[in-house]
């Protein structure tokens, strides 16, 4: 889970890299990275995921994205949470 939005200048500064190493790499190799967003509104979220390569939580679900922000302590942003096939955690804060 990849958590980030577009009015975070780390973000906007990590996520071309992540983007790069994603499609040369992490892709074939089966990972998913899902785009949970920050950002305040639905414009915002939208100009920012045209860049990602991967799937994102629909802008309207803010409910979800709430407590998956609650689930994994998410505290700062650009944040990575890395799960396993069944929804474990191998690294909660990358």
């Amino acid at each position: 889970l990849y958590f980030s939005a577009h009015w975070c200048p780390p973000c906007v500064e990590f996520t071309p890299k992540l983007a790069k190493y994603y499609k040369a790499n992490l892709r074939a190799k089966g990972l998913q990275v899902v785009f949970i967003s920050l950002d305040s509104d639905e414009a915002q979220f939208k100009e920012y995921f045209e860049e990602m390569p991967w799937l994102a939580l629909p802008y309207q679900h803010r409910r979800l994205q709430t407590q998956l922000c609650k689930k994994f302590k998410v505290s700062g942003i650009p944040q990575l949470v890395v799960l396993d096939p069944n929804g474990g955690i191998i690294l909660g804060d990358a």
